[in-house]
């Protein structure tokens, strides 16, 4: 099984949607978060490192330049207001890990 699991280069993709659901006032709300990322064949690097890695030392940086406030684990929706998850999500893209946002806010009452 070896030989057929390490014949290639690991070739992998990433696939992630986040769907928030709410109100915003009176209003009913939803912010989908959509990311699809591919194995890297130029640079030989996996999806999955580019995408969990790079957030890694992105926020790694924040935290050693004192954006990121807390005391110990702190959850990425606690620590992360939403300019630096806007910063965020712009040095992933110009890492070529790209995640859009649809935003949706009915007139509808729940």
């Amino acid at each position: 099984l070896s030989k057929v699991l390490s014949s290639g280069p690991p070739e992998d993709v990433t696939v992630m949607r986040v769907e928030v659901v709410g109100r915003k006032g009176p209003a009913r709300a939803s912010i989908t978060y959509e990311m699809i990322d591919f194995y890297d064949r130029k640079k030989k690097v996996t999806s999955m490192g580019k995408t969990t890695g790079f957030t890694c030392s992105i926020v790694t940086r924040m935290v050693g330049r004192g954006e990121v406030h807390g005391i110990g684990v702190v959850p990425p929706e606690v620590a992360l207001n939403t300019k630096l998850v806007q910063k965020l999500h712009s040095e992933l893209q110009s890492k070529g890990v790209k995640i859009t946002e649809n935003q949706n806010f009915a007139s509808v009452r729940f």
